[in-house]
């Protein structure tokens, strides 16, 4: 059996409440599930739009991570003051960065 579109599905519960009407609880039941089936509808879509900002703002921290390694690899090299300083500020970032990247989602 093919699956209803839960607009339509929505749609059509709201029309047979209104067909049933003068029938008592059968048509507060069946209003009552398409309200629901709406507001549910409503919390997917809502959910699903942080879920997409959640993942790009996770690949921009991913993309400063992959960055970080790269200018600490560049200081590792030969440890002038400057270089241990920028070493030093560039470690801490990518700590902060990494605690940032676990809060959303990441488990490492």
């Amino acid at each position: 059996m093919k699956r209803t579109n839960t607009n339509d599905l929505i749609e059509e519960l709201s029309k047979l409440a209104k067909d049933l009407k003068g029938f008592g609880a059968d048509e507060r039941i069946i209003s009552e599930a398409a309200c629901r089936l709406a507001k549910q509808q409503k919390r997917i879509r809502n959910q699903r739009r942080e879920i997409e900002a959640l993942a790009k703002d996770k690949k921009r921290v991913d993309g400063f991570v992959n960055w970080l390694n790269a200018e600490i690899d560049k200081c590792q090299n030969p440890m002038s003051d400057v270089l241990t300083n920028r070493l030093w500020a560039l470690l801490e970032s990518r700590k902060q960065l990494q605690k940032l990247r676990n809060g959303l989602g990441e488990q490492k």
